[in-house]
């Protein structure tokens, strides 16, 4: 996976968690408009400046890069909301965003950028944020134990009680994104363009797909002696269950095996891929719309995600058991 097409991956599966949202009144999709890729120091000092042994506070990163966003400078067209994806470590978290700012000139958001499905996971959490959904854990009547996208606490592997939660959002943030959007206009089909930047990808340039688990291992970790650990998931569950959690070795100590998040369209067996965290038959398109019916037509769209790359706020802590 090579040049934009890593980036059309991190956005599909940010657009497929928010398009599993089942509400008669509304449907949702993201949509990009602008990709800008930062390569020098001096494009992203407004990051930089912060770092303090490889780490910055998320709460100064979220103002750094709201300030830098409004610069005309930088030539950042107008965005529902803003994305910036760090090389850097977010202290203590994985992704900031600032809460109810969707529309506004403070709907931004940072997420730490491993190359890897989790990425997709974190940014959608905290574009959920600037949505209005709050974790599920400081709501009366959901609880962060279901492990849905707004939990505050994101686990690898996903527990089979929770299978295929993390792709989805609970009834508590379902119910604040859909009492947001009706307070916004921006979002509504009228006011919103048909440029996609980064369409989701097809074919074999399917993320999944594209990289194999090895690669995926290997990317994961940034480092090429990393390789799927194939013993330890048999003795896992197997393959059954490696769309829940697959296992990579640690280059520092390859006998010993972490879980990640492996990437959609990854084989799980034979005639097997992972959709939206389960192992079904390739071909399969698992969505919540009611049976024999395809996913909704998104009736907000987010106009959105100036996507760009380096090295009062909410934040998603990333847990790997």
């Amino acid at each position: 996976m090579v040049g934009t097409l890593k980036f059309s991956s991190f956005i599909s599966q940010i657009d497929i968690r928010y398009r599993t949202i089942s509400d008669s009144d509304i449907a949702v999709g993201t949509r990009v408009i602008h990709l800008k890729i930062l390569t020098t120091d001096s494009e992203d000092d407004f990051i930089e400046d912060l770092i303090s042994s490889g780490t910055f506070d998320g709460g100064a990163g979220l103002n750094a890069f709201r300030t830098w966003i409004m610069d005309p400078s930088n030539g950042i067209p107008n965005a529902d909301h803003y994305m910036y994806f760090t090389g850097f470590d977010i202290r203590s978290a994985s992704g900031v965003a600032y809460q109810d700012r969707v529309c506004t000139a403070s709907g931004v958001s940072i997420s730490e950028n491993t190359f890897s499905a989790g990425v997709g996971t974190v940014a959608a959490h905290e574009l959920g944020h600037s949505l209005s959904a709050s974790h599920d854990s400081s709501t009366l009547s959901c609880s962060d134990s279901t492990g849905h996208i707004m939990t505050a606490i994101f686990s690898i592997p996903v527990t089979s009680s929770n299978r295929g939660n993390p792709w989805k959002f609970s009834s508590c943030s379902i119910s604040s994104i859909k009492s947001y959007l009706g307070t916004v206009s921006c979002t509504q089909p009228g006011n919103t363009g048909t440029t996609d930047t980064l369409p989701p990808p097809t074919g074999n340039d399917r993320a999944g797909i594209a990289l194999d688990r090895d690669n995926q291992c290997k990317q994961y970790f940034r480092d090429s002696s990393s390789s799927y650990c194939s013993g330890v998931q048999n003795q896992n569950g197997g393959e059954s269950n490696l769309c829940s959690g697959m296992f990579c070795s640690r280059p520092s100590n390859p006998s010993i095996c972490e879980t990640v998040l492996p990437l959609e369209y990854t084989t799980c067996g034979s005639g097997k891929w992972c959709r939206l965290g389960f192992c079904v038959d390739e071909g399969v398109e698992p969505t919540n719309a009611p049976p024999g019916e395809g996913p909704s037509t998104p009736q907000n769209i987010f106009d959105c995600i100036p996507f760009l790359l380096r090295g009062d706020w909410i934040g998603l802590l990333t847990c790997f058991r």
